[in-house]
């Protein structure tokens, strides 16, 4: 009988070239550094409820199958400046489009059309022979964070949903590829808000992805794919209290005045990822305390000016 470890995983996931339409990945499409991997079949049942003069339940009827699978990735760069980064199919995937600049940058901007779908596999390794693979096809993002905290390295929270495609036992795949870079910590980070550096100890990033499925009643899992169809993102910190004469943070929420952010995890040339924006509006401000300091949490949208620029994720 085979046992399995909790950690002993691996995903996989490969970008398709037919919506909803399974692609096989192979080793060099495990090219993630993933943690806390998690995977999710949600299959509808029809509960029958017939009249009768018994208590007895009746089968369910199985129906549409959908499911998602949740995972963090380490915040990093290739190494090299112009060189796209092995967690950049998984923002494209999340309504992300790309543009790269020889060796000089890879940026992300949000965009709603022309969303890639990707085949994702996560395998449980047992101590030998065939590995167990559960497999979502037609998958897009339907949540995205990115959490961080002084001194951390960022980790991005994934959560991924499409549509059933089977749990089966599969032979084993070899990763390769990795990325050997290290995720920065989130210090000199430069940040800025309203021309002004407050101090914080922590800055979350919250992309806002909504979404649905895309039915198909011609298909036996009912649903063709998941689709992105709007992003709300938004910016939490917390910086300590300040004079309304250095930043007024209460007349900013009420004034719905905006203005340009900015911050970044720097790891060094081809490792630095800056993270900005035109236009942050304050929407909330509430008080707390850090160490016995007094803070505010502040709640920001991020909104756009021009096309799709309300965020900016430049990897450099």
């Amino acid at each position: 009988m085979a046992q399995f470890h909790e950690r002993r995983m691996l995903l996989a996931s490969k970008v398709e070239v037919t919506e909803g339409t399974r692609e096989a990945p192979v080793g060099a499409d495990a090219n993630l550094i993933a943690y806390d991997a998690t995977f999710e079949a949600d299959v509808a049942q029809f509960e029958r409820r017939p009249l009768q003069i018994t208590n007895n339940p009746y089968s369910s009827v199985p129906g549409g199958r959908r499911g998602k699978v949740t995972f963090k990735i380490e915040h990093k760069g290739s190494g090299t400046a112009g060189t796209v980064p092995a967690l950049g199919k998984l923002l494209k995937a999340a309504g992300f489009g790309e543009t790269v600049v020889a060796v000089t940058s890879v940026t992300y901007a949000p965009i709603i059309v022309v969303i890639p779908t990707l085949t994702i596999d996560l395998f449980s390794l047992p101590e030998s022979g065939n590995h167990l693979r559960a497999s979502l096809k037609g998958c897009r993002c339907s949540g995205l964070k990115l959490p961080g905290s002084v001194g951390n390295p960022g980790m991005w929270e994934f959560e991924f949903s499409g549509v059933y495609d089977g749990v089966t036992d599969q032979a084993a795949l070899v990763p390769s590829g990795l990325e050997t870079t290290k995720p920065p910590a989130l210090l000199a980070a430069a940040f800025t808000i309203h021309s002004f550096a407050p101090k914080v100890s922590k800055i979350d990033l919250d992309l806002g992805i909504a979404g649905t499925y895309r039915s198909d009643l011609n298909l036996a899992a009912g649903y063709l794919s998941y689709a992105v169809v709007e992003h709300k993102p938004m910016l939490a910190f917390d910086p300590e209290k300040e004079l309304v004469a250095t930043l007024d943070f209460y007349g900013k929420m009420l004034s719905a005045v905006e203005a340009a952010y900015t911050y970044k995890f720097d790891g060094g040339a081809g490792n630095i990822c800056t993270i900005s924006g035109p236009k942050s509006q304050i929407l909330k401000v509430s008080e707390g305390s850090r160490g016995g300091l007094a803070i505010f949490n502040v709640d920001a949208k991020l909104n756009g000016s021009a096309g799709n620029d309300a965020l900016a994720i430049a990897f450099t």
